[in-house]
């Protein structure tokens, strides 16, 4: 169904992370003025003339401060993510230029490119109205349009405008792959997508730093921001120097989109006000991590891996683990688009350690000593993180507002899928306003009703991944943990039996390459996991049925 102009119509959208840039893309390209609230003062280098920054320009000591109080990490987007980046044309992101070829543990590569390679998708269908059976709560893998026309356009136009731009040949037919990855940097995430929206849809969208929400009016549809408390101490005209106001503000909105991460205030909000919204946290991960960033890589530090320094950015993802059996730890960091490296260290047992560089170049001897050192000075002070929650609403919307990416449905990084779920609830909600015609009455039930079993059931997976390599910090039932072992455990043989003797069928032997395809919903991801989990045991039963028949049998004769 083609986007309906909706011109007249207010969104007030709150957090400016990737579910919420995009959230504002595809309101603006609807015709919807966009106001986006953001309480980090600035991005940093994030630039656009639709940005209205508290802070002064990015050299300002307080631009500089807020760029270090905004922590990044390695996150992945394959498919399910880009689809909706291809509709509202972001599709041209400098991310998006090299697919990722690999990772590499401990200075060993690992490369997809010696895995079987995937089969390329089928054509896509030419969009159309669904069902809410048909739709299943996901996206689909549909044609992609131009930022002016429709998003399940089919016409050669709109293909053309749709496909991933960049170099021809293996990486062009690598972005047709239903599981080609990308790998980037939080940051340099989140600059490209408040750069894209600015650029795209500037007369649109209004871009908020450093403004935190207050409260909600639910009944009167009106929200009220005021400047968000900084980390870092800041000279006192500076705010009203950049232009930013001191003063809260109420806002009047006809649809409210909470996108402001696991720590919703929007969620909060709404759940004081609706008391059929339940939010449980199912798990919480008691790893811990601290993040550095703009590490400079010279021709002349040790070698790291052969063939290093040709490697470009984002093409790999570097995991070290601790060779030292009692400091159970982690270092992970990529090239990002600059050049520079960024990354994180976890599980670190005391992070007070005065020694902690030693320490650190004693557990990852593969890793040079000056990376580690810029890496320790940078963490110095810094609070540490945790890995993630698993957060479970009973319902992903209110009174004309809905929750997206984290705020809805937050996940940890156990199976790589926060983002690309987050992107993908995002480019749901865009389908539900077009089968309600922009109906803001009945929108945000719909998009309920569409997609919140299918987030269960990541969370699903997701618990038993977690539950099955005993990573809970606090005490699972032991049936739970058999439970899930046993599923995963044999579902990973049946699939890989099955991709043997059914390639077609089976094109991949781990269910991780499902959840990368956007046409395939989580439900069908999880029900296939546990449909092969039975159908394995019951081959099983019936193998031990039959040779057990047959030893009687051996022995009556």
């Amino acid at each position: 169904m083609a986007s309906v102009p909706s011109a007249g119509l207010k969104a007030v959208v709150i957090g400016a992370g990737p579910a919420g840039a995009l959230a504002s893309m595809y309101l603006a390209k609807r015709g919807y003025q966009v106001d986006v609230f953001e309480k980090r003062p600035a991005w940093p280098q994030a630039r656009s003339p639709s940005l209205q920054p508290l802070m002064g320009e990015s050299g300002s000591p307080d631009a500089q401060a807020s760029s270090r109080s905004v922590r990044t990490y390695p996150m992945v987007i394959n498919m399910r993510g880009v689809l909706g980046l291809q509709e509202v044309g972001a599709q041209d992101l400098p991310m998006l230029q090299t697919p990722m070829k690999g990772v590499t543990d401990n200075g060993g590569v690992i490369s997809w490119e010696a895995q079987k390679a995937a089969p390329q998708p089928q054509a896509p269908m030419p969009a159309k109205p669904m069902s809410d059976d048909e739709n299943s709560g996901h996206s689909g893998f549909t044609a992609a349009a131009s930022p002016s026309g429709s998003s399940g356009s089919s016409s050669s136009s709109s293909a053309e405008s749709g496909n991933l731009a960049g170099a021809a040949g293996e990486e062009e037919r690598g972005r047709a792959d239903p599981y080609v990855t990308y790998i980037v940097d939080r940051i340099a995430l989140g600059q490209q997508l408040v750069g894209a929206a600015g650029s795209l849809y500037g007369d649109r969208i209004c871009f908020h730093l450093g403004q935190q929400l207050l409260s909600v009016d639910f009944d009167r549809q009106s929200a009220t921001f005021g400047p968000a408390q900084l980390r870092s101490s800041t000279a006192a005209g500076s705010k009203e120097e950049a232009g930013g106001s001191t003063a809260a503000q109420t806002v009047h909105y006809d649809l409210l989109v909470g996108a402001d991460g696991a720590n919703s205030r929007t969620r909060a909000l709404l759940q004081a006000y609706d008391s059929s919204l339940t939010v449980e946290t199912t798990y919480e991960s008691c790893s811990k991590y601290k993040t550095f960033s703009g590490l400079q890589v010279h021709p002349d530090d040790p070698p790291y891996l052969p063939g290093f320094h040709q490697h470009k950015p984002s093409e790999y993802i570097y995991f070290n683990r601790s060779t030292v059996p009692d400091l159970p730890g982690g270092f992970t960091f990529l090239i990002v688009p600059d050049g520079t490296m960024s990354g994180i260290v976890s599980r670190v047992p005391d992070w007070q350690d005065p020694a902690l560089a030693e320490t650190l170049m004693e557990a990852f001897p593969s890793i040079p000593k000056p990376w580690i050192q810029h890496a320790v000075g940078q963490m110095e002070g810094q609070e540490t993180s945790a890995f993630g929650r698993n957060i479970r609403c009973s319902k992903l919307h209110g009174k004309r507002v809905v929750l997206l990416g984290d705020a809805g449905h937050a996940v940890t990084s156990m199976l790589w899928q926060g983002c690309n779920m987050a992107l993908d609830s995002v480019r749901v909600f865009n389908q539900v306003l077009d089968d309600t015609g922009d109906n803001l009455d009945l929108a945000p039930a719909l998009y309920t009703k569409r997609r919140l079993a299918d987030v269960h059931a990541l969370q699903h997976l997701e618990f038993m991944e977690i539950v099955s390599k005993r990573m809970a910090c606090k005490p699972v039932p032991i049936y739970k943990t058999a439970f899930s072992l046993l599923v995963l455990r044999i579902s990973s043989v049946v699939r890989m039996v099955m991709s043997k003797l059914l390639p077609s069928m089976y094109p991949s032997s781990s269910y991780y390459d499902m959840l990368k395809d956007g046409s395939i919903p989580y439900t069908r991801v999880r029900n296939a996991v546990v449909s092969q989990a039975v159908a394995g045991m019951a081959a099983m039963i019936c193998f031990v049925s039959v040779m057990a028949a047959a030893v009687r049998f051996a022995f009556v004769a």
